[in-house]
């Protein structure tokens, strides 16, 4: 829904967790799913 995209209070700071959590999961899922791909 973009209305709630423009609620976003900071959606810069939103975007640098988003990615930072992103980056995160990929690099567990790659670490630990290595098998699966």
């Amino acid at each position: 829904t973009p209305f709630v995209r423009q609620n976003t209070p900071h959606p810069k700071e939103l975007k640098a967790k988003a990615h930072k959590l992103f980056s995160k999961g990929k690099n567990d899922s790659r670490s630990g799913s290595t098998d699966e791909q």
